[in-house]
């Protein structure tokens, strides 16, 4: 397979989305980019649907945090309302970056984790 090949796992294509999960998830250009680089072949549906809302403290203006914890990354997540003629308002969930958990502080990596491991 060639390094530009997706990998395949018992026939099942890792970064197809799932059609199961939340549609009302967007990816910004930058977080797209970061999970590229960060994300082990899982798509961008399949990895929000993976991933577990987090107190995130580095998250700023409003957004929240999101662990994956098969990556170790945390998903930086702003919420927008939208108006729409035919709907009217509705709110999308934006994923606009990617951060190594890894990268970050101990006590930041391990208060992250907790929660996660609390929900078990």
């Amino acid at each position: 397979m060639s390094a530009d090949s997706p990998r395949h796992t018992t026939g099942i294509l890792l970064s197809d989305p799932d059609l199961r999960v939340d549609a009302t998830v967007e990816w910004s250009a930058h977080g797209k980019d970061r999970w590229q680089e960060r994300g082990n072949d899982v798509g961008y549906l399949r990895a929000w649907a993976q991933s577990k809302e987090v107190d995130y403290p580095d998250a700023h203006s409003g957004a929240r945090g999101r662990y994956h914890e098969a990556s170790d990354c945390v998903l930086i997540v702003k919420r927008l309302r939208r108006h729409s003629p035919r709907i009217g308002a509705e709110f999308v969930d934006k994923v606009i970056s990617v951060i190594e958990l890894g990268d970050r502080p101990d006590h930041q990596q391990q208060y992250v984790r907790d929660q996660v491991r609390g929900d078990q």
